[in-house]
């Protein structure tokens, strides 16, 4: 089973828990917090940036251990001697299901799979029957309208000259010998030799001018005069090697998508940094380490003795420093904030209409997606916006940042006490959408360069803006990759973390004093989604406003957010406040209404805050909580 973002109870549910590393980690100094998932705290002790948080033993220095050791010492603990003896059977077919085993490359026959894509083919052009009936249409007309152009056209035929031929080739003899096979293989030449030839041989040109010079008739010499086979067959020619060329190129380009592989390694850019860890775990060194601190580990794990190691220091995060571009720390607050859109409207015979809806029971003319919303964004907040999927999170924010272009918007919003303009309002803010969409041919810096060029003020000089460019980099820990390739995502360059850090950095360039987030950590396991959640932070740091829509978080990441705007289905607010040391202040909210149950030791509170908050349970405890 693989999973991008485990819950804390996940490990309980799977053989072999990873509890059991605790004991392997423990003997190195590291420990699990009570409120931490075991996963997350797996994957974040391997990382030389977030493990001198779990460091256990405050009488000792903290150093760092490469997970090459970890490794080694899961081979010498019970459970990978167990794993290496299982690993070490040799498989037995006789007792597998037959039914387990795979013998083809696909479920069903190939020509099952292509009845299934042309009956797909054909749904989907059902569903689309309106534009290929237009586009039948539209092709239909244009034809009769260039057919009439001939409707009047009387032309000569008592001459070769009164004929001109317009054709795209010389004639075969004076062709150079060794370009002569790009003349036979080129499909133009035998369509334009069939069509030329069902011209010249029909009834308008089957005279002869002069027969004591030539009994030739005039579409024969026209023909000839220009460089064309003049016999009849090459109509019948020129026919098949158009279908025949068809059929090639389609099994050509059939072969080409199914054997051929893309250009390049599907492989995600690194730093230096990362490469040398990846190397000296590869080689069994430890970076920044004693060299008999290996071994002394493991005769520690062997023999379950204490001994005395030497410990180096290991460096913390970037320290916060001020920009070097200033920005006005900027609130923004709105208050009864509603938004609608028209309701479906339903095409037909030409005219439209919503009776079906009314017909169901709805009478409005617009559906309303947020209903007196109001609330606060603070500088130097992390704020979440959280919510079932169809709470109006998304709509909330794009409606705030000036995005919705359609629809119906109600409601006072202002910045820091002022009436917003959103032809200011846009220079003054950020929005990073859910999608992370770059220029693959160019470099981390080279995309950055070129969204400051477009954003800054044009007073910013440009040793100012590479420099603010650089502190930019910093902030969001792609100083490293600053000449890498953004790439394609799932094919090279980048990775999804690195790409969605990319995208907070465009909009960090552009010095913004309030920016909204769309799922930052959407698509990312535990160990990216802190990463990024680290790089958030670093931006609140500097005193900008930050608003992040969120989904499902764990424990870690939503506890790093200083306030909760949370929403519930049908575009309503049921709290908006701090959220407190280990979400005390939204559990205390919570537990204090009648009925809600307690949340349990070690559960997820963004996970309990979600079921509590649903309309079913809403009817059990037959409360509403956008009225408490």
């Amino acid at each position: 089973m693989s999973r991008a973002q485990p819950s804390p109870r996940w490990p309980s549910c799977v053989p072999r828990s990873p509890r059991g590393c605790d004991r392997i980690l423990s003997v190195y100094g590291f420990r699990c917090p009570q409120r931490k998932g075991v996963a997350d705290f797996l994957q974040e002790v391997t990382s030389k940036k977030d493990q001198k948080q779990y460091w256990a033993w405050p009488d000792k220095p903290y150093r760092f251990v490469p997970a090459k050791e970890f490794a080694t010492a899961l081979k010498l603990f019970h459970t990978g001697r167990t794993l290496a003896k299982d690993l070490a059977m040799p498989f037995n077919r006789s007792k597998s299901h037959p039914a387990a085993l795979t013998t083809t490359r696909y479920g069903v026959s190939g020509m099952e799979l292509l009845k299934a894509n042309i009956d797909r083919e054909i749904l989907l052009m059902k569903r689309n029957s309106f534009i290929y009936v237009f586009r039948t249409f539209q092709l239909t007309l244009m034809s009769i309208i260039v057919m009439t152009v001939f409707f009047r056209t009387n032309m000569k035929h008592d001459s070769v000259a009164s004929y001109v031929l317009w054709y795209p080739y010389d004639h075969e003899d004076k062709v150079k010998k060794w370009w002569i096979w790009g003349y036979w293989i080129s499909p133009l030449m035998y369509v334009q030799n069939a069509i030329t030839v069902n011209e010249m041989l029909g009834n308008s040109w089957d005279k002869v001018l002069n027969r004591t010079i030539s009994n030739e008739t005039l579409g024969v010499q026209v023909l000839k005069s220009h460089g064309v086979f003049p016999e009849a067959k090459w109509y019948w020619i020129g026919f098949g090697a158009l279908l025949g060329f068809t059929i090639l190129l389609n099994v050509v380009f059939t072969f080409a998508l199914t054997y051929l592989k893309p250009n390049g390694n599907s492989k995600a850019s690194i730093s230096e940094e990362e490469l040398k860890l990846k190397c000296s775990n590869v080689n069994n060194d430890i970076m920044d380490a004693n060299p008999l601190a290996s071994r002394a580990t493991l005769q520690l794990i062997g023999n379950n003795t204490e001994t005395n190691l030497e410990m180096l220091e290991d460096d913390s995060g970037p320290s916060q420093r001020g920009m070097v571009l200033p920005f006005p720390p900027l609130s923004l607050s709105f208050d009864d904030i509603r938004y609608s859109v028209d309701m479906p409207q339903f095409v037909t015979f030409g005219t439209t209409s919503n009776s079906e809806m009314k017909a169901q029971g709805v009478v409005e003319d617009r559906l309303i997606l947020l209903k007196g919303i109001s609330g606060s964004f603070r500088p130097g907040v992390l704020t979440a916006l959280m919510g079932v999927s169809g709470a109006g999170k998304t709509t909330l924010m794009d409606v705030l940042a000036g995005r919705k272009t359609g629809g119906y918007v109600e409601g006072n919003i202002s910045i820091s006490g002022y009436s917003k303009n959103q032809e200011t309002f846009a220079r003054v803010s950020g929005y990073c959408e859910q999608n992370d969409i770059h220029s693959p041919q160019v470099t981390v810096y080279e995309s950055l360069l070129f969204s400051a060029w477009l954003r800054l003020p044009k007073d910013v000089d440009s040793n100012t803006r590479k420099m603010f460019i650089k502190e930019v980099m910093e902030l969001v820990e792609l100083k490293p990759l600053r000449d890498a390739l953004v790439g394609l995502p799932g094919v090279n360059g980048l990775s999804t973390e690195q790409r969605k850090r990319l995208t907070i950095a465009v909009e960090l360039v552009a010095n913004p004093s309030i920016i909204f987030m769309d799922e930052p950590t959407s698509g990312l396991d535990a160990r990216a989604a802190a990463i990024v959640m680290r790089t958030v932070r670093n931006t609140v740091n500097t005193g900008r406003t930050v608003v992040c829509t969120i989904h499902q978080p764990s424990i870690d990441i939503f506890e790093q957010f200083d306030e909760l705007f949370l929403m519930k289905r049908g575009g309503e607010d049921i709290y908006a406040g701090p959220l407190g040391h280990n979400s005390s202040e939204l559990i205390k909210y919570f537990e204090a209404i009648e009925g809600v149950s307690k949340i349990k030791d070690g559960y997820n509170p963004a996970t309990w805050m979600l079921e509590m908050t649903t309309v079913s349970e809403e009817h059990i405890l037959g409360v509403d909580f956008s009225d408490i």
